[in-house]
C-alpha cells in the first residue's frame, strides 16, 4: 500500500474547474488564482496520484484517459463532500489558520499574533509551516487565513493578495562557541565572508537566500552550503565548526552556540499576506515601509 497521503481536495477542485474550462487562464480567473498557481496545483495533484491528468501539448488543453476517468469518478463525490464539510463547520468554533515560512521563527509568530488573540477571544489559532510558493497558493485559495514570510524587499504577489509589514528584526550571526568570531561583540559582513555560510535554499531559488548573500560584496562572497535540516531553528543547521548562519533570533536552544550582532545593523522585515481576512489584519501590527 502506498505511503502517500490522499489527494488534497482543493487541488481536486482546481482540476475539476480546469476540466470544465479546458483553458488555464479562464480556469485561473474563475478560481481567483494566478495561472502559475493553478498550473502548480494541478501538477502537484498529478504527482500525488502518480498519473498525468492533463495533456498540455495543445490549446485548448484536453484530458488524458486517466484524467477523464478521474473526473468521472470524482464528480459524484464532490457534492457530498462539500455538504459534509459545511455540516462539520456549522457548530465548530472559528479556527484561524496561519502559516510561516521556515525563515520566520516560531517565537516571532507568537509575538505577532498576540494582539489578534487578545482582540478575538472567540478565535482559536492553528499555526503551520509552508514554503513560500505553497504559502501564497494556499492563501489565494482560502486554505490559509494569513501567512508570514521574510523579505528584505517588497514581495511580488498575485494581484488578489494584500500584504503589510508586521515585524522588523536585526540579523545576527550564529556560530559555534569555538568559532574565531564567537568572542566578538559584533562582526562585519567582511569578517563573516571569510567563513562558509549555511543557507536554506540554493541561490536563485529563494529570495531570502539571495538577500542574505547580497550583504556581502560581489568580490567577497562566502562559500555556502544548503542545510540538510529544514523546519527547525536555524542554529540546528550548523554542522561544522567554521560555519555560520544568519538569523533574527537571540535566544538559542543549543548552549554551545553564540549569537553575535552584525555591524552596521541589517534588519529584515516579516510580511503578513492575506486575501479575505481583513478583520484579522485590523488587529495585527502595521509597520512603515523602509525608506
Amino acid at each position: 500500500m502506498s505511503g502517500k497521503p490522499p489527494a488534497d481536495f482543493r487541488r481536486v477542485e482546481h482540476f475539476i474547474v480546469l476540466a470544465q474550462e479546458r483553458h488555464f487562464t479562464r480556469a485561473a480567473q474563475r478560481l481567483g488564482l494566478s495561472q502559475q498557481a493553478l498550473s502548480a496545483s494541478v501538477r502537484q495533484l498529478e504527482r500525488d496520484l502518480g498519473a498525468v491528468l492533463v495533456d498540455r501539448s495543445k490549446s485548448p488543453i484536453s484530458l488524458t484517459p486517466s484524467g477523464e476517468r478521474f473526473l468521472q469518478d470524482i464528480l459524484p463525490i464532490r457534492k457530498s463532500l462539500r455538504a459534509a464539510v459545511r455540516r462539520a463547520r456549522a457548530d465548530a468554533p472559528e479556527v484561524i489558520t496561519v502559516a510561516r515560512t521556515p525563515a520566520v521563527l516560531c517565537g516571532e509568530v507568537a509575538q505577532i499574533v498576540q494582539p489578534l488573540l487578545a482582540a478575538h477571544p472567540e478565535f482559536s489559532l492553528h499555526a503551520v509551516v509552508r514554503f513560500p510558493d505553497e504559502l501564497l497558493v494556499d492563501i489565494a485559495d482560502g486554505i490559509l487565513d494569513v501567512g508570514f514570510l521574510r523579505r528584505t524587499v517588497e514581495p511580488v504577489l498575485p494581484p488578489q493578495l494584500s500584504h503589510r509589514i508586521v515585524a522588523r528584526h536585526p540579523l545576527r550571526a550564529v556560530v559555534a562557541a569555538a568559532h574565531p568570531l564567537a568572542r566578538q561583540d559584533s562582526v562585519t559582513p567582511a569578517e563573516l565572508s571569510r567563513y562558509p555560510i549555511v543557507v536554506w535554499a540554493p541561490p536563485g531559488e529563494s529570495p531570502f537566500t539571495d538577500a542574505l548573500l547580497r550583504l556581502f560584496p560581489p568580490a567577497a562572497q562566502p562559500a555556502h552550503r544548503v542545510s540538510r535540516v529544514q523546519g527547525l531553528p536555524p542554529e540546528h543547521a550548523l554542522e561544522r565548526a567554521e560555519e555560520f548562519v544568519l538569523t533574527t533570533g537571540e535566544l538559542l536552544t543549543a548552549p554551545d552556540l553564540v549569537s553575535v550582532a552584525i555591524e552596521p545593523t541589517v534588519t529584515v522585515d516579516t510580511h503578513a499576506v492575506w486575501r479575505h481576512r481583513h478583520d484579522i489584519m485590523a488587529a495585527l501590527p502595521d509597520l512603515p515601509r523602509p525608506e
